[in-house]
């Protein structure tokens, strides 16, 4: 294992602190990366975190629920190529090259389609090696009939030849794509989806996950080579005059352009993580990752508090060791003063800073290197990634795996995905004297971490579903070494991190980091309502109110609530005023390329709390005729089911035009939605000046 240290910080962490404690990593392996937008719908709807790549819940796995069903299913790369079907015929091709020429054109790309109707016959068999055949004899078809139209290609654009070129030469690459990843990915599905009598087999069973490690280090190649084939032919169908189609073709044609950047994703995904997956898994050396659990019932900015972590050595994709440990069995171990963030500072008076607290910055990645630097300081040890897990996560797993049994304090108990919070508060409650509390959510994960291990295989898809559900809405969070791997990580909104955005795009996020330790933050629901008015020059104001209201009681674990709450704001908005029925002195900082409003709250059971900002965005809209207003809402780790309501106000010179978001206009000035805010959201909306 490479023992070189992760991060290298040569001040105290405390210098690296923002006003609101945000801090700020000597060493960052953050990639740079566009950012996309994606509509903002009802939360049971969301394709993925609304602003970024939507993850594919790899094949739309989430939905095959039984493995006959997941061994059925049509291939989604399958479906498309089946779409590609001859566009034109009969009297346009045959007015613009004569009889000779259409009936070449038209056999062989008639012959190209039932090549690709056998190559979906084979994948269905999982007959890699026939589809391979058939996708290189659909696509030698498709280019013949292509080279005779190929004069047509510089004919004018709503030209039906034009459109048959450019359309054969699509039906060309999708075929080269659909061999490149059956030559890719045949060999790591053969292993996947074997015939072979596969009763017990878990990722942890001999060498299977080795073998798959083996054979998808090879993909990279071909799935590359895949994707530029379906950028191609994503850019010929872009020079299809859809005029020129009758309206069965151009359904035909729409549904591939639909589908076509999904697929491209698919494969890009595949390819990236061929490239350093086997490394990760410990092919060419150990490899050491923490799993931290993140308890959000006492919730801290970056999801929650650290109570314990296990660490995992792997070693040819496979565990060779595992164990887990108390943090506080590593905070006493040290013995030097470390100056804490400042809401630390002012609610534990003299505290001394400890990897406890360590994730203290909402921003993951940085407190992912924080935790790692007081874990290196107290026993002098690396490892090469850090997997931040909660109780939210636990809950999804056992209702798959079915409960666990958890010893603990002499005796053995029982725990389900229903009765997990309520067991954790009791055996936290009922702790003899002298015993951590927190042993038994620190026991518990660690059997979460081992079940999930030996899942078996028929519920692989259910479980890569489970896992990507929570990487989604924040429940898991991961930090790794490997710069290449972070970016993929950061790419797919998996990384925890505050995300940028341009100088014209607005931004909020709310952030809440518990102080006195309550363990019944998950009693506190939170409405958000945002009043966004926008006014006849430009200038954008935006009204933030933040409900809080403590649902609990006086009986433990509901107690007292106290909060240093943040709001990130786009840099450089300026305040107007802050009120609230416990409003303190507002702080304003920048942090992460955000302003930031910060407020110490205190909530008792039954009470709610109000708490509101108002500011002016640093930026207008243009001035053009068109524009546009953009907003990116951030959601908390390890937070569940805040409430988003979002209202625009525009004047009288300024009408909405369109959004791909699905949003309401209750009349030609005002813009609204509410969703849950359980992923990351965004909106993009098209305005007009009336003249």
């Amino acid at each position: 294992m490479n023992n070189s240290k992760w991060l290298h910080l040569n001040k105290k962490p405390s210098q690296y602190q923002g006003l609101q404690g945000d801090i700020q990593p000597a060493l960052s392996f953050s990639s740079e990366k566009k950012t996309r937008t994606y509509p903002v719908i009802p939360e049971k709807n969301l394709p993925g975190p609304a602003g970024k790549i939507p993850s594919p819940i790899l094949f739309q796995i989430q939905k095959q629920k039984e493995k006959k069903q997941t061994r059925n299913k049509q291939s989604t790369f399958i479906t498309l190529l089946l779409i590609l079907s001859l566009f034109f015929s009969g009297t346009a091709l045959l007015y613009q090259w004569g009889k000779h020429s259409y009936t070449y054109v038209s056999a062989n790309a008639l012959d190209g389609q039932d090549q690709l109707k056998k190559a979906q016959a084979a994948l269905q068999k999982r007959d890699f090696n026939q589809a391979v055949t058939s996708f290189v004899q659909a696509e030698d078809s498709f280019r013949k009939a292509k080279t005779t139209l190929e004069p047509a290609k510089n004919l004018p654009i709503n030209n039906p030849a034009s459109s048959g070129y450019y359309l054969l030469d699509a039906g060309e690459h999708i075929a080269s794509a659909g061999e490149k990843t059956c030559i890719g990915m045949g060999p790591v599905l053969d292993l996947v989806l074997s015939k072979e009598d596969d009763q017990g087999l878990t990722l942890t069973t001999g060498k299977f996950l080795k073998e798959i490690m083996v054979a998808f280090s090879t993909a990279e190649t071909p799935l590359t080579q895949a994707v530029n084939d379906l950028e191609i032919a994503d850019q010929n169908l872009k020079k299809v005059s859809l005029d020129s189609l009758d309206a069965d073709q151009k359904k035909k044609v729409a549904e591939l352009q639909d589908k076509l950047p999904a697929l491209k994703e698919i494969l890009y995904l595949g390819s990236e993580l061929s490239q350093f997956l086997p490394q990760l898994l410990g092919n060419t050396s150990e490899q050491k990752y923490m799993i931290a659990f993140q308890n959000n019932w006492e919730l801290r900015p970056a999801g929650g508090f650290m109570s314990g972590f296990s660490m995992m050595v792997v070693k040819d994709a496979q565990k060779k060791e595992m164990y887990t440990k108390n943090v506080y069995d590593i905070d006493g171990q040290l013995n030097d003063h470390i100056d804490p963030p400042k809401p630390l500072a002012v609610s534990w008076p003299g505290y001394s800073w400890r990897m406890r607290d360590a994730n203290w910055d909402p921003d993951y990645p940085s407190s992912a290197a924080m935790i790692e630097w007081f874990y290196n300081r107290a026993v002098n040890e690396s490892f090469d990634g850090i997997i931040a897990v909660d109780p939210t996560f636990m809950q999804y797993i056992l209702s798959l795996t079915g409960p666990v049994t958890v010893s603990y304090n002499g005796q053995n108990i029982t725990v389900n995905t229903d009765n997990l919070v309520a067991i954790t508060e009791e055996q936290q409650r009922n702790t003899p004297q002298g015993t951590d509390p927190r042993k038994f959510l620190i026991n518990l994960s660690s059997i979460v971490v081992e079940k999930i291990l030996a899942i078996p295989k028929e519920n692989w898809p259910t479980l890569l579903a489970l896992i990507t559900t929570s990487l989604q809405e924040k429940h898991i969070q991961i930090n790794l070494r490997n710069p290449q791997a972070q970016a993929l990580i950061e790419r797919y909104n998996w990384a925890g991190k505050i995300e940028p955005t341009d100088d014209q795009t607005d931004f909020l996020m709310i952030i809440d980091g518990n102080t006195n330790g309550s363990k019944s933050c998950q009693l506190v629901k939170q409405e958000i309502n945002v009043q966004t008015t926008i006014d006849t020059d430009g200038k954008v104001q935006n009204k933030v109110n933040i409900i809080y209201q403590h649902t609990g009681t006086n009986v433990w674990p509901s107690s007292q609530v106290d909060y240093y709450t943040r709001t990130y704001v786009p840099k450089g908005s300026k305040l107007i005023a802050a009120t609230g029925n416990k409003l303190t002195l507002t702080e304003v900082a920048e942090a992460h390329g955000k302003t930031v409003f910060g407020d110490y709250l205190k909530m008792f059971p039954g009470e709610t709390v109000n708490l509101t900002y108002t500011y002016e965005l640093p930026f207008k809209l243009s001035a053009n005729d068109l524009s546009s207003y953009k907003l990116y809402v951030q959601k908390q780790a390890g937070t569940n089911d805040r409430t988003l309501r979002f209202t625009l106000q525009l004047p009288p010179s300024i009408k909405p035009v369109s959004s791909p978001q699905k949003i309401d206009i209750t009349s030609q000035n005002e813009v609204w939605f509410i969703t849950k805010l359980n992923t990351d959201q965004s909106l993009d909306l098209l305005l007009r000046k009336q003249s």
